[in-house]
């Protein structure tokens, strides 16, 4: 097994999940986070194991899908049935093996799991482990940093801050300057995979995906409009990779 994962922004990732996810348990219970949390771990582990195998005849270190279970365990609300994070994990881990474009999955895998869990299990979204914001503030600005995607994060919170403040100056309505997502920014859109790699790419995918939150916020605001904003700025990338 491979273990190169050490000290790389993966092992970074999974290290400060682990912390956000341990103290979110300690806050809502073990009882109710962890069968959620072993169902996505388990499942995603297994079956990423087992297709790689498959594919390159060598066992590699699940790097990948223990992010994508902890993201998802963490992400859907608490409670829910104990085979939907598995169901979850499973699709995105397919998903990440299946829906590729010049070999590089199109779609981040947590998200596109979560994507399903909203629309086929009308599943809630609670993200339970990013209550501790102390701390999601400063691991995801060193994630951020050694990702190399800092230009995304910037592009978004300029155009957030720009498109908040009309649509405020216009309707008075204070949602518009609280439709914020602080981990899912600087944990979810930077992933390096499904973000884009060219300059001008990472500044229009920022500016795209905050564009599109507020868009699908006036027209379903039923839905987590991070995660659908994710989901089709995602299908762009391969385009804004063209980009120099």
């Amino acid at each position: 097994m491979q273990f190169k994962i050490l000290r790389t922004p993966k092992f970074y990732m999974i290290l400060f999940l682990f912390i956000l996810t341990i103290i979110g348990a300690i806050k809502y219970g073990a009882d109710e986070t962890i069968p959620q949390l072993l169902a996505a771990l388990i499942t995603g582990i297994v079956l990423d194991l087992l297709i790689n195998y498959l594919k390159e005849r060598r066992i590699l270190f699940p790097s990948s899908a223990i992010i994508t279970g902890l993201l998802i365990a963490t992400g859907i609300s608490i409670e829910t049935k104990i085979y939907i994070p598995a169901v979850l994990t499973a699709i995105a881990i397919i998903s990440k093996h299946l829906i590729k474009i010049n070999n590089k999955h199109i779609f981040n895998p947590a998200n596109f799991g979560l994507l399903i869990g909203i629309l086929s299990f009308s599943k809630g979204i609670q993200w339970w482990a990013a209550d501790a914001l102390w701390l999601v503030i400063p691991f995801g600005i060193f994630l951020t940093y050694k990702v190399r995607k800092y230009s995304i994060v910037i592009s978004y919170a300029i155009t957030h801050l720009i498109i908040s403040l009309i649509l405020f100056a216009f309707t008075k309505n204070l949602q518009y300057l609280y439709l914020l997502n602080i981990f899912f920014v600087l944990f979810m859109l930077i992933e390096p995979i499904t973000s884009p790699t060219t300059k001008k790419g990472k500044i229009i995918f920022g500016a795209v995906f905050a564009s599109l939150v507020f868009i699908l916020q006036l027209l379903t605001p039923q839905l987590d409009t991070f995660i659908l904003s994710l989901s089709v700025a995602n299908a762009f990338v391969p385009l804004l990779n063209k980009l120099n």
